[in-house]
């Protein structure tokens, strides 16, 4: 007997056996066969790995309960992005929440090619979250409940026992379950972060699309700062081809999740002067390098020899020129910097 003629016999009986429970009124027993697939994504994933889209679709298909997150083994969890790098590059305190049922938040996310994002946390009596702010560390932090879940759980399971401000995981699922599951391990593999070759890899991606949008269809060969390339889970490690977009600036900040980047450069061309107006001499390719580093600083922090060697080649431009650049690029620039030694030493 093959695999799948096991794991066709194995579907007959569980299919079988449900059918029974329907007869007698035990439809609702959490008993289940799994297929050998199912075992290996579950067992992934309660083990701190990251699902793909398609693995949690299947992973729904065993949990007990969606509302609230009860796997198949019974025992609560919660589903949480770690990467809260955000904060680093766009500034504010608006940590990420974290999720106890499949919220409309999920639903957006999961249509928008997020939700393999997401890791399980399982130790439910822990309140803190372990959440990185930059490639190079990671950090505790407490994080605070999705409002969405909690009207998720008011709508669906008439539970309006908790708000915000009072909730507690283990109190919360002391209501549905006792078990608990074992502190989950960082998963291996793909990152949340950028490659440190990523610069060089970027370039080529660009290259490669001959310096066009693949959205609006312009050419940026003569604006090359402006091209960027996007990753369409929202996953900076996950550099698979398929993964990657070539789009100028105007249209990565209409991408799904992206509006922070519109604001971002509305925030700063309001800070500074405009290009029909520049009083100082930075040629087009000084003046892309020097607007890409002021808008990210904390991208050229990841210890390479050739961030560096940006950094540095600015540093010489802006002291050469120091006294043609206005007081807004002056100081835009010397926090930037700022920004790149505090991310060097995280």
């Amino acid at each position: 007997m093959n695999k799948d003629d096991f794991e066709e016999i194995l579907s007959r009986i569980s299919s079988s056996f449900q059918s029974s429970k329907n007869k007698i009124g035990a439809g609702s027993s959490s008993w289940k066969i799994h297929a050998s697939r199912l075992q290996q994504i579950a067992g992934k994933f309660n083990k701190g790995g990251s699902a793909t889209k398609e693995e949690l679709r299947e992973l729904e298909q065993i949990w007990v309960s969606k509302s609230p997150f009860i796997d198949e083994n019974g025992k609560p969890f919660v589903l949480y992005i770690r990467d809260h790098s955000h904060l680093g590059k766009y500034g504010g305190s608006d940590y990420r929440k974290f999720h106890v049922a499949w919220c409309r938040t999920m639903d957006y996310m999961e249509k928008g090619g997020r939700s393999d994002r997401y890791f399980k946390k399982a130790d439910i009596r822990e309140p803190e979250f372990i959440i990185t702010l930059d490639a190079h560390s990671s950090s505790k932090k407490v994080l605070q409940v999705c409002k969405n879940c909690l009207g998720y759980m008011a709508t669906e399971e008439n539970d309006t026992r908790f708000t915000v401000s009072n909730f507690s995981m283990p109190t919360f699922f002391e209501m549905y379950t006792k078990k608990r599951l074992k502190e989950p391990t960082r998963r291996a593999g793909v990152t949340d972060y950028y490659p440190g070759n990523w610069d060089t890899m970027s370039r080529r991606i660009r290259e490669e699309s001959n310096w066009v949008c693949q959205d609006c269809g312009k050419s940026f060969v003569n604006d090359k700062g402006k091209l960027h390339v996007h990753h369409k889970n929202g996953v900076p490690g996950d550099v698979n081809r398929s993964n990657l977009e070539v789009v100028c600036e105007n249209c990565h900040a209409k991408k799904f999740a992206h509006g922070h980047m519109k604001q971002a450069n509305l925030s700063y061309n309001s800070k500074s002067t405009t290009s029909s107006n520049l009083t100082s001499d930075l040629t087009r390719s000084e003046r892309n390098k020097f607007n890409n580093f002021v808008l990210a600083p904390e991208k050229y922090a990841t210890g390479t020899a050739i961030t560096k060697e940006k950094v540095n080649f600015l540093m010489d431009v802006v002291q050469s020129k120091k006294n043609t650049l206005t007081e807004a690029e002056k100081n835009s620039f010397i926090n930037a910097i700022g920004k790149y030694k505090r991310s060097l030493k995280r």
